[in-house]
């Protein structure tokens, strides 16, 4: 029975990962879904490679359909003819329709008909200015944007259907329409106010604009660079934003690879500035040029705002040509150029020679701004390519998946309502890009049910559990199994549980929600769950759900910047976190602190060293409890093992005396347990001063 549901598990798994792809190809432009599903299931084929196999299929139609034969009836309606001259007696202009204007033309909407066709395709005509009387520069730009334009059919490639000769107007582009406009005018309409648009909604854009220009720098038998690609020159299929695709358009400056491999005379003003990578000014464009651009239209895209506004032309191109050049007469003199790069670098960081990220709005995948850091790279040889750009913008698109487990055992807090809470002040507006899962009352076979479905589900997770702490142990209570009312689950066994089914590299953040979980906490750390928020004193109901709420609004809102959310947090929760004496915890890999916990004292985050961790366990978690006074040479538990690499460490304080004969036992105890805790504030404080060490040297005598 277990083998079946294990095999069913997997096959439904298959069956949802190629649903997903088929989702994706489909926002991609490409809805034969039968065709699509077929690539799929060959060997080693995935979205990005079924996109280039469909890409140069469409190329090798397009280009026959130009050679002479006859088109069929395309994405928007149009068949083709033979070659790319089309007939006058076949259009008609709708000049009310103004879809906008450039530098050369504008564009108004209207129908053609094609060959075979009765009724009229609505379409776009992009009509130069002066007509008949155009320069013999813009002529030979017409004629480059509709040889190179007719040799794309993408679905994120705006169509070039074909020129035609009007006698009043001279050369028009036919082209396909896109009611949606530019995706400059969108990002306008947002930055004043008028319309919201969602950071999926955007990641989406700009997967599509990669998928575009992937298909450009691929197409046989010459690739072909863009060399003006920005927010103005892509084009919106739709006016309802949800449902419209991202195409680029305006190729008049495009050129193919092979011709300006042939000539040294591509720079001259190509392309626009602010858009326009440092070696394009020295007449040098590649597939790289075109990367420089789209990390320039990710910035519009993630701030909304133009690059570089308000600067004048002058400054614009002193920043985009500024670049490091090696100096002969320096390395005469013995400085390497390896030396001169890293002065240079130092003198003119790349932040300042490119557009303001501070501008770019909260909320903003920090991923996406590496992601544009790395693109804009002075160096072509370091930015990625467009293949991997798609890949990229696919996995961020992938929802994220939060599991609550409310274990309010023996208590009167009702954990739907806790649940509902959450939901409604938190996920509820993030419903697109999380899914949002409560477990009331959950016994510890939900946890691994839970474990296994992720795995199975390739998702990453974040985990919450709300409940209690034991102190005396540094268990979680979890409800029990029918017969027991509750059940204690000690860090080792959830770390044994997260192992047998190997879903660690799928937890994406645990937040133990309840008293004296550090123990626990550093146990799932050692494991590699990568980020965990734990208490490591006791703390109220009401002070725990209110700073969890707080943590998960903030870490949602600025898209798992864990560290950020957390000092926010404890800094807004000051107040209550030093009345309850209560000491949140972040465990973070990946952030330089791997060997660290950071903990709020009361009024600042301090990081302990992990050789100091084993003294703000709780005491009966690794020690006797008679022992319970002396917690700095105690046994270490497995939680001080895993990141404790001495077995002692001493801290730089004045001794106390303690008279045991002068208390009973429970005087005794609470003694024990207040003098831990004030010690445990000097630490906190001399550590928070830079003065506490782990050396013998130091330990003073009592």
């Amino acid at each position: 029975m277990y083998r079946l549901t294990e095999r069913d598990d997997t096959i439904k798994r298959l069956e949802e990962e190629q649903e997903a792809a088929l989702n994706q190809l489909a926002e991609m432009g490409f809805t034969d879904r039968n065709g699509n599903k077929k690539l799929l299931e060959q060997p080693r084929n995935d979205v990005a490679t079924v996109v280039d196999l469909l890409s140069q299929e469409a190329s090798t139609d397009q280009r026959r359909e130009n050679e002479g034969g006859r088109g069929t009836s395309g994405e928007s309606g149009g068949g083709g003819g033979r070659g790319s001259c089309l007939e006058e007696g076949r259009c008609k202009f709708d000049t009310s329709r103004n879809l906008g204007s450039g530098s050369f033309a504008d564009v108004v909407g209207g129908t053609y008909r094609f060959a075979g066709q009765r009724a009229g395709t609505q379409v776009a005509f992009k009509i130069f200015r002066r007509g008949r009387n155009l320069a013999s520069s813009v002529r030979e730009k017409i004629k480059v944007e509709v040889e190179l334009g007719m040799k794309l059919h993408h679905p994120n490639l705006v169509r070039v259907f074909g020129v035609l000769n009007h006698k009043e107007h001279g050369p028009v582009l036919v082209l396909e329409l896109c009611p949606g406009g530019s995706l400059r005018q969108v990002l306008d309409r947002a930055h004043s106010g008028g319309i919201t648009l969602p950071w999926l909604l955007r990641a989406k854009w700009l997967m599509q604009i990669a998928s575009g220009m992937a298909h450009m720098h691929v197409l046989l038998p010459t690739r072909i660079i863009h060399r003006d690609l920005k927010a103005a020159n892509v084009l919106l299929s739709a006016t309802d934003l949800d449902k419209a695709v991202a195409k680029v358009g305006d190729f008049g400056m495009a050129m193919a690879m092979e011709t300006i491999k042939s000539t040294q005379s591509a720079g001259g003003g190509l392309g626009t500035l602010a858009w326009m990578p440092p070696e394009a000014f020295e007449g040098d464009f590649s597939e790289m040029s075109d990367m420089f651009s789209f990390a320039v239209l990710m910035y519009e895209v993630l701030s909304l705002v133009l690059p570089h506004a308000g600067k004048s032309t002058a400054e614009i191109i002193k920043l985009a040509q500024r670049k490091f050049k090696v100096s002969k007469a320096l390395e005469k003199r013995g400085v390497t150029a390896a030396e001169q790069e890293q002065e240079w670098l130092e003198e003119n960081p790349l932040h300042t020679r490119r557009p303001d990220l501070n501008l770019v709005q909260l909320g903003c995948h920090p991923a996406l701004l590496d992601w544009v850091v790395k693109s804009w790279s002075d160096n072509p040889d370091n930015r990625p390519t467009f293949r991997e750009a798609v890949e990229f913008l696919g996995n961020l698109l992938k929802k994220r998946k939060f599991v609550f487990f409310s274990c309010r055992v023996g208590t009167k807090i009702d954990p739907e309502l806790e649940s509902q809470e959450l939901e409604d002040s938190v996920f509820g507006q993030y419903t697109e890009s999380i899914e949002y899962k409560h477990i009331p009352r959950p016994e510890i076979r939900h946890f691994t049910d839970e474990l296994r479905r992720i795995k199975v589900d390739a998702v990453k997770v974040s985990l919450h559990f709300s409940g209690h702490g034991n102190r005396d142990s540094g268990r979680l209570e979890w409800n029990g199994v029918p017969g027991k009312t509750k059940m204690q689950i000690s860090g080792d066994q959830l770390q044994e549980l997260i192992k047998l089914q190997d879903a660690v590299a799928n937890i994406d953040s645990f937040f133990l929600n309840a008293c004296y979980t550090l123990t626990t906490g550093l146990e799932l750390h050692a494991i590699g769950v990568r980020v965990v928020v734990c208490w490591q004193t006791s703390v109220p109901d009401e002070t725990a759900r209110v700073f969890a709420t707080r943590f998960y609004e903030l870490s949602c809102l600025a898209s798992a910047q864990y560290a950020t959310a957390f000092k926010t947090a404890c800094t807004e929760l000051s107040g209550a976190l030093k009345k309850e004496k209560a000491r949140p915890c972040l465990l973070q890999t990946g952030s330089g602190r791997e060997e660290s916990v950071q903990m709020w004292n009361g009024k600042k985050l301090v990081t302990i060293a992990h050789e100091l961790l084993p003294h703000f366990l709780q005491p009966s978690a690794h020690a006797p409890a008679a022992a319970a006074t002396s917690t700095a040479t105690s046994a270490p538990s497995p939680a001080a093992a895993a990141v404790a690499t001495k077995p002692t460490f001493t801290i730089k304080k004045k001794p106390k005396s303690v008279k045991l004969s002068s208390r009973g036992v429970g005087e005794e105890e609470e003694a024990a347990a207040a003098e831990e805790e004030e010690e445990e504030e000097d630490i906190l404080d001399l550590i928070s001063k830079g003065e506490a060490s782990d050396s013998d040297d130091d330990e003073e005598e009592g």
